[in-house]
């Protein structure tokens, strides 16, 4: 079983960073636009207060709006009084301790410290005294030129960081310099003696994933006991990527980050001065690579020499010559994360041509995407108590985190754990989860309905929740029933199905032994295979094309690429009219194994049950989100907020005996 959220991302993380910041308040500026009757006035909006309320004004816990002048001024503006809290002293109508009087010109009180620049001029985060605040464990962090150096470090640092965690940070400072970094000696990240596939650091010269990464040791990921020599930026942003598996720890690192004069920066400016008056175009560059242009045919490169380069160049003839009429027209001008432009020329009813612009990295849907400890509210198996450790997590484009039960992938072939296993039918045996999908969360553009995909697949097969998934609702039990089949088939002469996947395909072991031959697996891996050597992209996470030293990695296909969302259309465009060029021998396989399914659906909680509920995830929820999400709700609020942010899925056997087809 798969479980899938419908929200790729969480509004509030990456509301943090500043390429997806617009993104993220897109919500809040649509609404904002309405109310004000301009829809093309787009007025700019702070994420801070809640997205129901204006620009400039505080919104009250009962979603009340009042202006920020009447914030702590000692009367109660909102009904409930909210803007009169516990963040204000009426002593004074300044913050009591704890809080930070912003200024008068914005009199809100500001929790220092707490990752969130509350005050216009971000001093209630500053690391200077009187804050003093720490290290920030991700999120966009500006050096300064003065030579005050900004430190961060890996979580729990000097301490071993923890399993299954994630960290970043983008680092931007003035124009004329570039940062750099110099790692502390007391250095350790697990290493697997290979290419760090296991923990690992990779620093991008730029602010996008998608910019160049920074090579140590010929390795595009930094593992090992040794820290790093010096490193400085081309330009004025560096990203920084932290991850570590389900096993081992180390130490972690600690990077100290200076902004430094740019050596380079007079042949720089010379250089676009003489672009500027030769005619040419310099385009709208997202990292320190090769600029990318709008309409224009390029390619974004690394700037290193190496033979990844080489190998992506011969590629790249295959399409830089295509025309652009497969290219949203309206898109083509915009620049580079102009959310608010691309939302403003969306041509689609749905919004769909947007929703293709907004595509994640594999790292950014780990960290950004739901999590297992909140998504998963409640599991039982059998009559008996699971949790979110029972799932092994993988990201889906579409999606973002995705968790399976009984996975065939991860530590056991089971997920992290032993296989879960019922011999009993009915729905009182199978399966029982509770979700909260947290649809405060929600970017309305990107998912357009509260709910959760879920897959019923054999442990063995790879799930594609685009195409196979039963969708469940908000405030909905959806009961899905099923029997298991198998078809059996023969193998020549008689027949034309295989156990193994074809030689010619040079498959990888560790797919082989992750997800045993099936057709759609076959079809699957061979076309994102064949995308990524015409292409350089992929649109489905499902395995490594890469050559060993190649530093752009398993990169999804970047629509606001102009060469690569050309190039994909056309590859598909190649494999509908069955161009012998693009084509993939997957014969079927000797052993299918798939479940029929019987679907049904009731409202859910009932109003009388609601308050039970709230009292059991309360008591036993170590989710800290859905912690808060109680706790905010008011007693005639609790069914209507139950309703929209919970769903209910029971999944179970309908008969244990399964049915067989035999080809003879």
């Amino acid at each position: 079983v798969t479980l899938c959220n419908n929200n790729p991302v969480r509004k509030s993380v990456i509301s943090r960073l500043k390429i997806y910041k617009e993104l993220a308040e897109l919500d809040a500026t649509v609404l904002s636009a309405m109310i004000s009757q301009s829809p093309n006035s787009l007025p700019q909006y702070n994420y801070y207060f809640d997205p129901t309320c204006p620009d400039k004004t505080f919104s009250c816990d009962n979603g009340e709006c009042v202006l920020l002048a009447d914030v702590c001024n000692g009367k109660p503006d909102c009904s409930d009084g909210s803007e009169e809290g516990i963040h204000c002293d009426p002593a004074n109508d300044k913050c009591v301790p704890g809080y930070l009087f912003c200024s008068e010109q914005q009199p809100i009180c500001a929790k220092p410290c707490d990752g969130i620049n509350e005050c216009d001029d971000e001093r209630d985060e500053s690391p200077l005294p009187p804050m003093n605040c720490p290290p920030p464990i991700d999120g966009d962090v500006f050096v300064n030129t003065s030579g005050e150096p900004t430190v961060v470090q890996s979580p729990n640092y000097p301490s071993n960081y923890d399993t299954n965690d994630d960290a970043e940070w983008i680092f931007s400072t003035a124009a004329g310099y570039v940062l750099k970094l110099e790692f502390n000696a007391t250095f350790g990240i697990e290493d697997d003696g290979h290419m760090c596939e296991y923990d690992y650091l990779r620093i991008y010269n730029g602010d996008s994933p998608r910019a160049p990464t920074v090579r140590v040791k010929g390795r595009d990921r930094i593992c090992g006991m040794e820290a790093p020599a010096p490193i400085e930026s081309s330009g004025q942003n560096v990203r920084l990527v932290f991850h570590s598996d389900y096993t081992m720890t180390e130490i972690g690192f600690q990077v100290t980050v200076t902004a430094v004069p740019d050596p380079n920066a007079r042949q720089r400016r010379s250089a676009e001065k003489a672009a500027s008056n030769s005619g040419h175009d310099m385009g709208s560059s997202y990292s320190e690579g090769k600029s990318l242009t709008r309409g224009k045919r390029s390619f974004l490169m690394s700037n290193s020499t190496d033979s990844a380069d080489s190998y992506h160049q011969d590629h790249v003839v295959e399409y830089n010559d295509y025309n652009n009429e497969d290219f949203p027209e309206s898109f083509q001008e915009l620049e580079m994360y102009d959310w608010k432009g691309a939302f403003l020329v969306s041509a689609m009813p749905d919004y769909s041509d947007l929703r293709d612009l907004a595509l994640f990295h594999r790292v950014e849907m780990r960290h950004y995407g739901s999590q297992a400890v909140d998504f998963i509210a409640q599991c039982t198996f059998d009559g008996r108590i699971c949790d979110h450790t029972n799932f092994t997590q993988f990201q889906n484009p579409e999606f973002g985190n995705c968790f399976s039960l009984n996975s065939a992938r991860g530590p056991n072939g089971s997920g992290g754990a032993s296989t879960l296993k019922t011999s009993r039918t009915g729905q009182q045996f199978g399966l029982k989860l509770t979700l909260f999908l947290d649809s405060n969360e929600y970017i309305g553009v990107l998912s357009q309905d509260a709910g959760a995909q879920v897959v019923i697949h054999s442990p063995q097969v790879f799930p594609v929740p685009e195409d196979d998934a039963v969708g469940v609702s908000a405030g909905g039990l959806t009961r899905i029933a099923m029997r298991k089949e198998q078809i059996h088939r023969q193998q020549q002469p008689f027949g034309s199905c295989v156990h193994e996947y074809p030689a010619q395909m040079q498959i990888p072991e560790e797919i082989r032994r992750e997800w045993p031959y099936t057709q759609e697996m076959c079809e699957l891996y061979c076309h994102q295979s064949l995308l990524w050597h015409s292409c350089g992209c992929v649109d489905n996470y499902i395995g490594d094309f890469r050559s060993s030293n190649d530093s752009l990695g398993n990169e999804l296909c970047f629509t606001w690429d102009f060469n690569q969302t050309v190039c994909r259309n056309d590859f598909y465009q190649r494999v509908a009219k069955s161009d012998p060029s693009v084509q993939c021998f997957c014969p079927p396989s000797c052993t299918t194994e798939k479940f029929n399914i019987i679907v049904t659906e009731t409202k859910w909680p009932t109003l009388q049950y609601t308050p039970y509920f709230i009292q059991m995830l309360k008591k036993n929820s170590s989710s800290d989100a859905i912690q808060t999400y109680l706790n905010d709700i008011f007693q005639p609020q609790m069914h209507e907020k139950i309703t929209e942010n919970f769903a209910r899925v029971e999944i179970y056997f309908q008969h244990l005996n399964f049915e067989k087809i035999e080809e003879k």
